[in-house]
């Protein structure tokens, strides 16, 4: 009997679709609230590769110079122009903070047993664990030097 836990594969194709839905929603909320996010806070790893494809996303450097960055340090104090990002709401440990300042989260997963409601998720998250395509083992390549 296999004791594994089952796994979601998380695609490439499907992160594409929820980055372009996240950016799409974000881009709504910052109309609705007259004020746009200068910056993408993520707790790493797992919400690096979200973070890096939002900040391209959510950058209009030709139309209006408008650039998002990622930050380095985490938020001390609440700023409205910090957008937060992970992959998984899962336990809400890693965010909770965050939330309680009142910060505008986005995930691509939430577990229902997450101790808070993100502001925006895509995917609700059962107790299948996600592996995401930029973590597949068969993704992975040994280079040998020449």
């Amino acid at each position: 009997m296999d004791e594994r836990p089952a796994k979601l594969y998380y695609t490439f194709e499907m992160f594409a679709e929820d980055v372009e839905l996240i950016a799409n929603t974000v881009r709504r909320r910052e109309q609705e609230r007259a004020l746009r996010f200068r910056q993408i806070y993520t707790p790493f790893n797992g919400g690096a590769v979200l973070a890096a494809c939002l900040a391209y996303r959510l950058s209009d450097p030709e139309q209006d110079g408008h650039k998002v960055k990622i930050m380095r340090d985490t938020p001390s104090s609440f700023d409205p122009e910090i957008l937060v990002v992970d992959d998984i709401a899962d336990t809400g440990k890693t965010l909770q903070d965050f939330h309680g300042l009142g910060f505008y989260i986005a995930t691509i997963f939430k577990h229902p047993q997450s101790s808070f409601e993100p502001s925006l998720w895509v995917r609700a998250k059962g107790d299948a664990w996600v592996e995401f395509w930029w973590e597949a083992q068969d993704l992975l390549i040994n280079h040998q030097r020449i």
